[in-house]
């Protein structure tokens, strides 16, 4: 099925019925339509109210439902971007003056940038950005449905905020790989690991200036200043409506919500889980984590 917004949409199913199929007719098509309508980036008042709405459709379905308020940077440009500009700016200076203390200070600089680079993009603590960006509050969405006291638990989560659009997402890169390295794409199991280019500009800095390999310096200082430009292009760039990504799941948590009014699964617990902040890389989510396991 298609929305109006050309993002095609399939129902799972369970027991061989639609999931989708008992939905109060197209209440979960009208939902993900509403959503898409409302600007949400993370840690916003747009995905507060995404965030309501969402509690409110669950809530009629029958589903427990609460809303956990939790805190969040709200993004990943800042972070990646300020990250590489400290490596850069260090590195810049021992490019030009070539002493030792430049050298010991662009090693120290490009070594800490990796590292809290390493930490950010792993999913890790986030002490950068926890300790020099500010954090706004995000929103997390959580219904149950079936029985409470059962032993097993089946968890489904999706996320209500969208993200910022850029060059880097063009669709043309995407098919670059398969039209000039057809072979070695047909062969792969993985998607390239792009987010290495943010990380190695700093490491390439750090191994530069230990080893005087200037050249290797100079080429992390490129690296580095070309994840500055590509996140200040996302960082302006406007929130896209994110039908697919990721109200598409959101409807199916509805459509799920209502299947389990009409069929319950005896012994079974369902949680469905909407955060907010998952395009911030997975705050939301991670803060989830923390508070409840």
């Amino acid at each position: 099925m298609t929305d109006d917004a050309g993002v095609t949409v399939e129902a799972a199913t369970i027991g061989g019925t639609g999931v989708m199929g008992s939905a109060n007719g197209g209440d979960w098509q009208a939902a993900i339509r509403e959503l898409a309508a409302i600007e949400r980036p993370s840690a916003s008042d747009g995905e507060r109210r995404a965030a309501e709405r969402i509690a409110a459709r669950l809530e009629e379905l029958g589903c427990r439902t609460e809303i956990e308020r939790e805190q969040a940077h709200g993004g990943y440009w800042w972070p990646i971007g300020l990250a590489n500009a400290i490596a850069a700016l260090a590195g810049a200076v021992a490019l030009r003056r070539r002493g030792r203390a430049s050298r010991v200070l662009a090693a120290a600089a490009g070594g800490l940038s990796a590292a809290a680079l390493w930490d950010d993009l792993g999913h890790g603590r986030r002490w950068f950005r926890k300790a020099l960006l500010p954090r706004r509050p995000t929103w997390n969405v959580i219904a149950e449905a079936g029985d409470p006291g059962a032993e097993r638990t089946v968890v489904l989560i999706a996320h209500h905020d969208a993200a910022h659009s850029g060059l880097v997402f063009h669709p043309a890169l995407g098919r670059l790989g398969p039209r000039f390295l057809s072979r070695l794409h047909e062969r792969s199991s993985h998607t390239l690991p792009v987010l290495y280019g943010v990380w190695l500009g700093p490491v390439m800095v750090c191994a530069g200036a230990v080893a005087g390999m200037w050249r290797l310096l100079r080429a992390g200082l490129i690296l580095s200043f070309g994840a500055i430009d590509a996140m200040a292009d996302i960082g302006l760039r406007s929130v896209v409506p994110g039908a697919n990504d990721n109200l598409s799941a959101v409807g199916v948590l509805l459509g799920l919500a209502a299947t389990l009014r009409e069929r319950p699964v005896e012994g079974l617990r369902v949680l469905l889980l909407s955060t907010g902040s998952e395009e911030s890389f997975s705050e939301g989510m991670q803060a989830y984590g923390d508070r409840h396991f």
